[in-house]
Formats: C-alpha cells, structure tokens, sequence
C-alpha cells in the first residue's frame, strides 16, 4: 500500500513526499532545500600603491611620485543563496551558490599624496603641452584623513569549488589638481591659455582612481571547500602611472592589498 500511495503521489504532480529521494538527483529533498545563512565574514585590510620614476626622450618627458595607502576593516554582514556577482551564471541556483555582501559603508582611513608632470605632443607632433598633475588626500586645510569601504562581494561557487571576491570600493575626500599649458608649437596652439583639466575636491576619490588600473584588481578567485573559515586575499598588482600616450605603456608602481578575511558565528 505504501508503494501504491508513492506511485500515486508523482503522478498527480504533487512533488516528492517528505523524506523520499529526488527524482532527478537521487537526494533527500530536504537538502535540496534552501537553508539559511548565518554568521559574518570580516577581516582587516592595508592597501598600499607606491612608486616613482621618469621618462626623457626625443618624444616625451615624465615624472611621477606616487604614494598612496587605505586601512581599515572589511566586513560582509549579508548572506543569501544564490549568485551576486554580474556575469555568472545560473545565479538563480541556490544549490550552487552562495553569496554574502557588505550591508553598510564602513569607515577607513585613506592617504594619497601623487604628484606627476608631461611634457610631449598632443593631437599632432608640433603641438607641444606640458600637464602638471597632483592628487592630494586628505584635502587640503583638512586633517581628516577618513573615507569609506563599500560594496564588498564574496561569493562561492561549491560546484566549481572556488571563491570569487569582487573588490569594493575605497574612497575618500581629495583635492585634485590637472593643470595644461600650450608650450611649443604653432602660434595658435601658443596663443591658447591655460586650462584646468580639472580642479577642487573630488568627494569620491577611489584609491585606484588616475592609474592604469589591471582587470585582475577588480575580481580575485580562488580554491574554496565547504566548511572553510578562512580565505587569503593578499596579492600584488601591476598598477601604473598614466603617460597618456599610447607609445609607452606608463610607469610600473608597486601594489600590494593585504587581506584575510575569515568566518565567525
């Protein structure tokens, strides 16, 4: 009679009664169920950005001196089944993936002092400028060097068996300065007056803002099992200093991001 009443119970459709196996997985359907997610993932970070150097030739003539760092604590508070990365797939599939995010901003401390300058042709070889650039943080007559972490995403795929960590963003306050001068060339382009490319406080001045920034800062995966508390995000990265010509691929600086973050409750 039990047998008959199962028969009966998948062929009207009802689903799978409780305590039987999935059909299409061979399961106990109470694991095939969405269970929630508790706990929080957080851990403390150092971002440092470093370097100097110059280019002099025929063509062009660069300095940079960059120096930049950002401290504080991530902490991804929010968990969910499912996938909350753009571009991965299936993200419906709470089976596959699970995910957590930063609920709110979070305070940090972030210090950028950069200063640069180029002098080499714009649009046409003739057509000589020469740009003075510096990014400063805190702004100045300020000593608040305070900023905010925001939109942290850690992800785990347990079919893949990987992590993927989309880096949030870190910013702050800044004074920006990008002044251009018409120097050599045509007595139009001489004629030209200095422009201010750009001037006054950025608000939002993210630590990786005004450099070439590498596709591998912006999402970090790794190797990740089940009932693991721990992960090392510390790497380097081949930041570098603009020379806003295509001719030279710019001025290599020193990246590092130190960060572990790790499971509690």
């Amino acid at each position: 009679m039990p047998r008959l009443f199962t028969v009966l119970w998948l062929i009207s459709g009802l689903g799978v009664p409780r305590g039987l196996s999935h059909p299409s997985r061979g399961l106990p359907a109470e694991r095939v169920r969405a269970q929630p997610v508790t706990g929080t993932w957080r851990g403390d970070f150092t971002i440092t950005i470093k370097g100097s150097g110059r280019v002099a030739n025929e063509l062009i003539k660069a300095t940079w001196n960059v120096d930049r760092q950002a401290t504080g604590t991530i902490v991804l508070d929010r968990a969910f089944r499912g996938g909350a990365i753009a571009g991965t797939p299936n993200t419906r599939d709470t089976s596959r993936y699970e995910s957590w995010i930063a609920n709110t901003k979070r305070p940090i401390t972030m210090q950028v002092h950069d200063s640069g300058t180029f002098y080499g042709p714009l649009f046409s070889p003739k057509n000589i400028r020469f740009d003075t650039q510096r990014w400063t943080c805190p702004a100045a007559g300020s000593s608040d060097a305070s900023g905010k972490v925001a939109s942290a995403t850690l992800q785990f795929d347990y079919q893949a068996g990987t992590f993927t960590f989309e880096t949030p963003r870190f910013y702050a306050k800044c004074d920006v300065y990008d002044r251009r001068e018409f120097v050599k060339g045509p007595p139009e382009w001489m004629a030209k007056a200095p422009v201010m490319l750009s001037s006054g406080v950025d608000l939002e001045f993210e630590i990786i803002h005004r450099l070439v920034q590498p596709a591998e800062w912006f999402k970090i995966s790794g190797p990740f099992k089940a009932g693991q508390t721990e992960i090392v995000l510390t790497r380097t990265f081949p930041f570098k200093w603009p020379l806003q010509t295509e001719m030279f691929p710019g001025g290599a600086l020193d990246a590092q991001l130190v960060l572990v973050l790790r499971k509690t409750g």
